[in-house]
């Protein structure tokens, strides 16, 4: 059994938006969800490592952890984020550069809402937004960034996780295949 969707988010946003000209998510946009924010690492958070900047980040995180027990923060455990604090002080006119070349398309923030969401979620999706139009103020064309919370579903998702082998998936975004059959 596979997904129709082509990411993560697409799976979030499946039946929310609209798909009258294909993939709904739109260009230019930067997805959120409480599991990228919680787990992920993003240019917001790689860029404070490299400034030498993440402990106050990271006391956020864990002070949002500490109010909410089913937060599962894991971001600051990998190998990418460990990379950038072995770069910490990277000049920042060059950091700034290389960040905003990475982000310049970027006009909208979208915080995808499962349900599940805290406080905490909605300000780190505001302070990622900032981030972003800062860059392009010191970097770029000086473009303001909106940020926008979407409703999302979770329906694909418990499709994948409760169909079983043999049964019929109750979702037009699944395609069951027999083994062996290879997935194009």
């Amino acid at each position: 059994m596979v997904s129709k969707a082509d990411d993560c988010i697409s799976s979030f946003i499946y039946r929310t938006e609209d798909w009258s000209m294909g993939e709904p998510k739109e260009f230019g946009t930067y997805y959120l969800s409480r599991g990228w924010i919680d787990c992920g690492v993003d240019s917001y958070k790689l860029w404070t490592a490299y400034r030498g900047e993440d402990d106050d980040l990271r006391d956020r995180f864990e002070a949002a952890a500490d109010e909410h027990p089913d937060m599962r923060v894991t971001w600051a455990d990998g190998g990418l984020f460990a990379t950038a604090l072995e770069k910490r002080d990277l000049d920042g006119e060059q950091a700034g550069r290389f960040f905003h070349k990475v982000l310049e398309y970027f006009r909208r923030v979208k915080l995808v809402d499962n349900d599940n969401l805290h406080d905490f979620h909605h300000e780190y999706a505001e302070s990622f937004r900032a981030f972003v139009e800062r860059l392009s103020a010191a970097h770029g064309d000086g473009h303001e960034v909106t940020l926008d919370v979407i409703d999302g579903d979770l329906h694909l998702l418990r499709t994948l996780l409760t169909t079983s082998v043999d049964g019929e998936p109750d979702s037009e975004f699944v395609e069951v295949y027999e083994p062996g059959i290879p997935v194009a």
